[in-house]
């Protein structure tokens, strides 16, 4: 089983993977974990010509995801391996061209029907105030998150990402307010998962996402979400 853990940056996926999963089963975030060394980060990251090399990257994570799987059961990441509400959220905060969105959903669309990148079986999105991020970010010496005022545009769209995704497979999305310490059986609970699921490489249901967040981006309302729980008890994942 495939389960990933989501939300805007210093929402602690982190440390919620490290107090509640075996650290044998967790793919790590960064780039050291899928072997690709930052200096091969394209000189132009935002561009169409670079949307290959980050599929790419997705693919090599996506890959690792699986054999950890492999060996565990379970494996966990504190990223979404498929990675598109990435450059969903960028065009929605107006920082990607539209052309480079279709580029990068196309690649991934072609990964996805060659079974090379897929759907994980269960996001676990966490969600905080911009006053609660800020005060972690600011408590958390060990990492820069350089990019830490351009995510906090983006957790609005990315939520609106995986609202979409929930409706149109649900049981996918757990949502889980992490404004406070988020108790250990309330984590291990929403991490927990029946099976993995079917439609991995579903390119029916890509298709059908795409088709939601175009419209998104055209100005329609996003799908409501069910309520971050304090007890994800209620969050069963279906098989």
């Amino acid at each position: 089983m495939l389960v990933t853990v989501e939300g805007p940056s210093a929402v602690g996926k982190t440390a919620l993977l490290l107090s509640a999963t075996p650290t044998e089963s967790v793919v790590g975030e960064g780039w050291e974990a899928v072997g690709v060394s930052r200096a091969a980060e394209p000189a132009a990251p935002l561009s169409s010509e670079a949307q290959r090399f980050w599929v790419d990257l997705n693919v090599r994570r996506w890959e690792q995801f699986l054999e950890v799987e492999e060996r565990r059961g379970t494996a966990y990441a504190d990223t979404d391996p498929l990675k598109l509400y990435y450059n969903f959220a960028l065009v929605k905060a107006g920082e990607l061209p539209r052309e480079v969105f279709e580029e990068g959903w196309r690649l991934s669309r072609e990964a996805m029907e060659g079974r090379r990148l897929g759907f994980v079986d269960r996001v676990v999105y966490l969600k905080a105030s911009p006053a609660t991020l800020a005060k972690r970010k600011a408590s958390d010496a060990a990492r820069t998150r350089r990019n830490f005022g351009l995510h906090q545009r983006l957790t609005k769209a990315m939520e609106g990402y995986y609202a979409a995704l929930e409706e149109l497979r649900p049981e996918t999305v757990c949502w889980l307010d992490a404004e406070g310490e988020i108790p250990k059986h309330a984590a291990i609970e929403a991490l927990s998962g029946e099976a993995p699921r079917r439609d991995r490489y579903d390119v029916a249901l890509l298709d059908a996402l795409k088709a939601e967040l175009d419209r998104l981006l055209e100005g329609g309302s996003p799908p409501s979400q069910r309520p971050a729980s304090e007890d994800a008890s209620s969050e069963q994942l279906g098989g």
